[in-house]
C-alpha cells in the first residue's frame, strides 16, 4: 500500500551461448506536487542503488548458488 505507482518490465536475452542480458526498465510517476518533484532525483538515486545490489544478489544467486541477504528500507 502507498508507494509510487510503478511498472517494472523484466527482459532476459540469450547472446549465442555466451551468458544472458537482463534489461529491468522501471517506469513511474512522481506526485505531482512540488515536494513530488523535488523528492523524484533522491528517488532516482536510491532506485539505482536498489536496483544496483538486487542485480548483484541475483548475479550471486545464479552463478554460485548463494542466498542473498535483503535489507529492508528504514
Amino acid at each position: 500500500e502507498g508507494g509510487i505507482p510503478s511498472t517494472l518490465v523484466w527482459t532476459l536475452e540469450g547472446l549465442d551461448g555466451s551468458g544472458t542480458r537482463l534489461r529491468l526498465e522501471i517506469e513511474y510517476t512522481m506526485p505531482g506536487s512540488v515536494i513530488g518533484k523535488l523528492a523524484e532525483a533522491l528517488v532516482v538515486k536510491i532506485n539505482e542503488r536498489d536496483v544496483e545490489a538486487m542485480l548483484a544478489n541475483m548475479k550471486d544467486v545464479l552463478e554460485e548458488g548463494t542466498t542473498p541477504e535483503v535489507a529492508a528500507h528504514p
